[in-house]
């Protein structure tokens, strides 16, 4: 049994119930004022509602797997080599975003994604160069062309 684990999926869990039953109404449902007039489809609280459903089930799923798990818990040295990991990743996602702002999504996504994906185990440069080109460039295009959303250009080219 992996207490780690549970405890972080009975917070997730915790998170569900307070986002679906408290979040949710008060500060999504009451902030949109719907009207009779409004041909939507869908209410402004259906896709944050989905979301939390799902991270809810998801949690449930993961609590249950913790709980029957009879593998025992990661070793001392293992989490700290975890640890300094996941503080590599915050500080590589950081400097995406901070990036995003100055040379946009185009040029800081594939070298993001190359350093990631190289930082997590793949050693093989054909799936990380192919994978840093074309799930960005694959990304940008569907996002124009499914919801004509722009990502970031970067302040550099547009002086």
């Amino acid at each position: 049994m992996r207490v780690g684990t549970i405890s972080i999926s009975v917070f997730f869990v915790l998170f569900s119930l307070v986002g679906y039953f408290y979040i949710i109404p008060a500060h999504i449902v009451t902030s949109i004022p719907i009207d009779a007039s409004t041909p939507a489809v869908l209410h402004p609280d259906f896709f944050p509602r989905y979301t939390v459903v799902v991270l809810g089930l998801v949690s449930l799923v993961l609590l249950f797997s913790a709980i029957k798990d009879t593998s025992p818990e990661i070793p001392e040295p293992d989490r700290a080599s975890a640890r300094f990991r996941v503080g590599v990743v915050f500080v590589l996602t950081y400097l995406f975003i901070v990036g995003l702002k100055y040379f946009g999504f185009t040029l800081v996504a594939p070298l993001y994604m190359s350093i990631i994906i190289f930082f997590l185990g793949v050693r093989d440069w054909r799936y990380i160069i192919s994978m840093a080109l074309i799930f960005p460039v694959a990304l940008s295009y569907s996002f124009w062309y499914s919801f004509s959303v722009i990502f970031p250009e970067g302040e550099i080219f547009l002086k």
